[in-house]
């Protein structure tokens, strides 16, 4: 019984982690062959919003850099999944996050508060704060 109590947290960890690793593929290869139309769909909604309209770049560095973000992310959540029970993988997912998350700050206060920087300090600092959590679930789980 005290085995079976223990098992259900990873499997929420565990479950938790994998979807993060598809939806982080799934980002990841929309942003390489559609990163335009993203970008103009965040201006579409930018106009309603009264917000300025970011820069729309085919080929720039920036699908670079966040496709390969991306891509480092999946494999740490796929990498994290399949042990949910070691934290130094969520270590390096909410370090990435949070990192990401405060750079689109200073874009958005040094630059332009693009609505495609707010969505993604947002997202940043959502999925580092999800990675703390479950880095403390895991160590409760441990013990």
């Amino acid at each position: 019984m005290y085995e079976l109590a223990n098992i259900r947290p990873m499997r929420i960890n565990r479950g938790i982690l994998t979807g993060l690793a598809i939806l982080a593929f799934a980002a990841s290869f929309l942003f390489l062959i559609k990163a335009t139309a993203i970008l103009s769909f965040f201006n579409s909604l930018s106009v309603s919003l009264h917000l300025p309209l970011a820069p729309v770049e085919p080929g720039s560095l920036a699908r670079v850099i966040t496709v390969g973000y991306l891509y480092l992310l999946m494999v740490l959540a796929w990498r994290a999944a399949r042990r949910p029970d070691e934290t130094l993988t969520l270590f390096f997912i909410s370090h990435g996050s949070f990192g990401n998350g405060v750079v689109a700050v200073l874009l958005m206060i040094f630059q332009a508060p693009f609505l495609v920087y707010i969505i993604h300090s947002i997202v940043s600092f959502t999925l580092g704060f999800l990675a703390v959590w479950l880095s403390h679930r895991a160590k409760r789980w441990r013990r």
